[in-house]
């Protein structure tokens, strides 16, 4: 194959992108927008490629990559174009602009779930001359059974750079790599609820039989009865001041069920303010003015309102969004 240099950017505060090149066995899996693996100093680090080309543009010794960790690219030219400007526009490097483009979850790449063919990896096994190459102890781990790691493999051939590898494996046909999907990091969230389970002429027959050895009991299922509707067991306590072992009881003769139900994760405000009309004084009317004006425009500007604590810059805001919001 003829030579292949990239162009590659870290994802860090670094603002240079760095040349290396491509060796023969990674070269058709390299495009623009993919990751790769590249050594940098002493460490091994993930960047993007910009840039792909045959020409060599440094006298310097170029190290080459070691491995692509995606099959097609992240980014396009066209959203290249936008990271640059949003690096210029925050001052900040491409590739911390460029890490934004990442979808979350994809750097944790150990938590893909290899399915091997133990057979076909024996077989390929045997083919090959080099028992000791990464493919070789690649197969000779992958023919022990049908499931595997990321982690696990990489730990098996004492390599990190098995992504190519295992990508030619998928296409011959030995192994299939899945992405494991993590589970939800917010639960559901459940609750505890009463309800009765018997009709309400026979919650009155027990109400009566318990009024007088456990009359709590008797005013439990009296106030059930009444709301006519299932209930919430910390609900139920504040508003009756019935002890757990009051409910639990009932729950045990079979008057009442206490259940776990989902629950919506809805959050209510409890804050609240009186609605007051701001009039603002002359200075910052004068400012509200000029920034209306280039809004009612669609004029991109950018304003810095200088001032002390307490001086109105807040006004000057909640004004401009009145009018606006108005409009």
């Amino acid at each position: 194959m003829k030579n292949m240099f990239i162009k590659v950017v870290f994802f860090l505060p670094m603002r240079n992108a760095f040349t290396y090149s491509v060796p023969d066995e990674l070269q058709n899996g390299i495009k623009f927008g993919v990751r790769v693996l590249a050594p940098f100093g002493k460490r091994v680090l993930t960047g993007m490629v910009i840039e792909v080309t045959d020409k060599k543009d440094t006298e310097h010794k170029i190290k080459a990559i070691y491995d692509v960790l995606d099959k097609t690219p992240i980014i396009d030219e066209t959203h290249l174009k936008f990271y640059r400007w949003l690096s210029d526009y925050y001052l900040c490097s491409l590739g911390e602009a460029l890490r934004l483009a990442i979808p979350h979850g994809t750097e944790t790449e150990s938590k893909r779930k290899i399915i091997s063919s133990p057979e076909v990896c024996a077989e390929l096994y045997e083919r090959q001359k080099k028992k000791n190459s990464i493919k070789a102890k690649l197969l000779a781990a992958l023919s022990e059974k049908e499931e595997h790691t990321i982690k696990s493999l990489q730990k098996a051939v004492r390599r990190k750079n098995i992504y190519s590898q295992l990508r030619s494996l998928e296409k011959e046909g030995a192994i299939t790599i899945l992405d494991v999907i993590d589970k939800p990091k917010v639960s559901i969230k459940t609750q505890k609820f009463v309800r009765l389970l018997n009709e309400e002429e026979e919650i009155l027959q027990r109400a009566s039989e318990l009024q007088r050895r456990s009359p709590k009991q008797a005013m439990l299922l009296i106030y059930l009865l009444n709301i006519g509707e299932e209930i919430s067991l910390a609900d139920l306590q504040k508003k009756t001041g019935a002890s757990p072992s009051s409910i639990k009881s009932l729950e045990e003769k079979g008057l009442l069920e206490i259940y776990d139900k989902e629950i919506e994760r809805i959050y209510e405000e409890t804050y609240s303010e009186k609605s007051r009309e701001i009039t603002p004084n002359e200075e910052q009317q004068k400012i509200i003015d000029e920034l209306s004006e280039k809004i009612d425009k669609s004029e991109f500007k950018t304003y810095l309102l200088h001032g002390v604590t307490g001086s109105g810059k807040t006004q000057v805001g909640m004004g401009i969004h009145s009018l606006h919001h108005r409009g």
